[in-house]
């Protein structure tokens, strides 16, 4: 598994950053919400997917403000359940502009909310569409 997970990262990074990204909705904070169809990948009951969440208004970090951020996520297509494996922070919209921080430390397993854009994206890339 962690082959695997490692694997879509270094394949995914460069795919992420020439990504053609697919808007699937827009959060409660009014940040738009895509995903790259082209980096899904599905092994299993687990699915991994490049997120993008373009920011309607800045957020300022400790290391400066950002417009835009892509996550790597996973996705447990039996349990309706998802993980950030990466998170990489933008300065520009839309993925663009200088990597203000980036972090590769998985977070823990949390619940997807149904309705939402993620919900979206795990059914696409659990093949549930």
């Amino acid at each position: 598994m962690k082959q695997a997970v490692l694997a879509i990262l270094l394949v995914g990074f460069s795919a992420a950053a020439q990504a053609e990204w697919t808007k699937v909705g827009t959060s409660h904070l009014d940040t738009n919400v895509y995903f790259d169809a082209d980096t899904t990948r599905r092994e299993g009951n687990t699915a991994h997917a490049w997120v993008l969440f373009d920011l309607a208004k800045p957020r300022q970090t400790a290391r400066g403000p950002i417009h835009s951020f892509k996550t790597l996520n996973g996705f447990n297509c039996k349990d309706g359940k998802f993980w950030s494996v990466s998170r990489i922070f933008h300065a520009g919209q839309m993925g663009t502009g200088q990597v203000v921080d980036s972090y590769d430390t998985p977070l823990t397993w949390m619940s997807v909310i149904p309705g939402s854009g993620l919900e979206a994206i795990m059914r696409h890339a659990c093949g549930k569409k």
